[in-house]
């Protein structure tokens, strides 16, 4: 058993209020956009793409404890789980490593379908365009989300801009920050940690558990383990 299974099976026992750290969950651009799609219906499909560069590709990112894919891209992979709301049934993925030595894994590319109906697509690369990554070290790079429903289509990019738009009409484009300007305007108010963190006190005043609370973590990581499985790795 890994870490968090053995912290979601006492928590359970004990009946405690637990949260991991998911903040994308929490992004007010994400939040919004998302309850406007779905104002005209359930979701049907949903990609989410994080990409970055490595500045030296003789050397693998991270701290060799975990790979990066499951100590980094697991908030990718926990963002497409969360925006497509129900438990995954099938897996299909290519999980490769470019341009450097070793099996590490750097680009890794998923469908997936959810119990729901939703469709879900990943992409997680460190060999791409975005932030540069330092050996040891990560960075935001490029995190975008996509949320389509019944005509009507979404764009989130917490750190520049997101848009909407419905059936043939124009485009809506929101510099992403607005979004959290009604608690403040520094970083933390538009890229989801204060929504986070103000999540989690309310849900310990309230007796209820956070949504992403150790139990639901386990399920990301076990659909980081599927996305691998599926690929072979």
């Amino acid at each position: 058993l890994n870490q968090i299974q053995v912290l979601s099976h006492y928590a359970e026992m004990n009946n405690s209020l637990t949260m991991v750290g998911f903040q994308r969950r929490f992004v007010p651009a994400m939040t919004t956009l998302k309850a406007r799609v779905e104002e005209r219906g359930p979701i049907h499909s949903v990609i989410v793409a994080n990409l970055k560069s490595t500045s030296n590709l003789d050397k693998h990112t991270g701290s060799g404890i975990l790979d990066q894919f499951t100590s980094d891209g697991m908030h990718a992979v926990d963002n497409l789980r969360w925006l497509a709301g129900s438990d995954v049934e099938w897996v299909t993925s290519s999980v490769r490593t470019l341009y450097i030595p070793g099996p590490v894994a750097n680009d890794v590319l998923a469908q997936v379908e959810f119990s729901n109906g939703v469709i879900g697509q990943l992409h997680y690369s460190l060999v791409s365009g975005g932030a540069s990554i330092q050996p040891g070290a990560t960075a935001a790079g490029y995190f975008r989300a996509e949320v389509h429903g019944k005509n009507i289509s979404a764009t989130v990019d917490a750190d520049r801009q997101s848009t909407i738009v419905a059936d043939s009409g124009e485009q809506e484009i929101f510099d992403s920050k607005i979004f959290g300007i009604s608690v403040g305007s520094e970083p933390e108010h538009w890229l989801g940690f204060w929504h986070q963190a103000r999540h989690f006190i309310d849900c310990v005043k309230e007796s209820r558990n956070p949504s992403s609370n150790f139990t639901d973590a386990v399920k990301t990581w076990e659909l980081i383990h599927r996305i691998y499985e599926s690929a072979g790795a």
